[in-house]
């Protein structure tokens, strides 16, 4: 790669970066009459970016050398659509279950939906790095632009939609005083976002951009669908 493709592309992460960040603030903004703690929603953003990815590039690479060991080889689709998501989800939520634990102010489903989409956009922001990097070293600018508006609006979605879902779970669990309910909604709740997740991913290896003859077809079948469940979300 070049010097000037070099700075193209590290221009890219930061817009993208940037607008995650604009999500975020927005998200916070809109949750008006009982904003949260600044600082709490950006250590959330913060553990999405760095704690979270580590654990899941960690605990994937464990599982890649476990299971062939003592299971069987784990096909790519399980991996992508099954693992993967799993895990994944499974890191962003500790972040935000840690919040429950060191704060009182969460203590509805609107707040976990700000910190949900915080933690979910913030692994977003250092996974579009490492794709963006890891790829586009190889590819021209087209193509190179093509992968970040792509990881920007469609994979950070995902990622801020699952997290928030699992947020707003959290949020009903907090508002009961029985442990078995408590738990239900959280398990519940991370089973959604693994849901969402693994259903994303599946839908790219099978009619999406990720699938054989797919690209501007898959875009226009899975963006509709993503955006829409945010929205739904949202107004719930």
């Amino acid at each position: 790669m070049t010097v000037t493709g070099a700075l193209i592309l590290l221009a890219l992460l930061v817009v993208s970066a940037t607008l995650l960040l604009i999500v975020v603030a927005m998200v916070w903004y809109l949750d008006r009459y009982d904003r949260e703690p600044l600082h709490m929603v950006a250590a959330v953003f913060l553990w999405g970016a760095a704690a979270a990815p580590a654990i899941a590039v960690f605990s994937l690479l464990a599982l890649e050398r476990w299971w062939p060991a003592h299971v069987g080889q784990l096909s790519p689709f399980i991996f992508t659509a099954v693992a993967a998501p799993l895990v994944e989800e499974t890191a962003k939520a500790i972040g935000v279950v840690f919040i429950v634990l060191l704060t009182r102010d969460f203590d509805n489903p609107t707040d976990g939906f700000v910190y949900g989409t915080a933690v979910g956009l913030g692994f977003a922001v250092t996974e579009n790095s490492i794709y963006g990097i890891g790829a586009g070293v190889g590819m021209g600018l087209g193509d190179l632009l093509k992968l970040m508006v792509g990881r920007t609006f469609l994979s950070a979605g995902l990622h801020g939609l699952a997290s928030a879902t699992f947020g707003g779970f959290l949020g009903h669990a907090v508002l009961t005083s029985r442990p078995w309910q408590r738990g239900a909604w959280v398990a519940t709740g991370l089973l959604a976002a693994v849901a969402l997740h693994g259903g994303w991913n599946a839908t790219l290896m099978l009619v999406g951009p990720m699938s054989p003859g797919g690209g501007l077809r898959g875009w226009l079948v899975i963006l509709p669908l993503l955006y829409a469940g945010y929205v739904l979300i949202l107004a719930a």
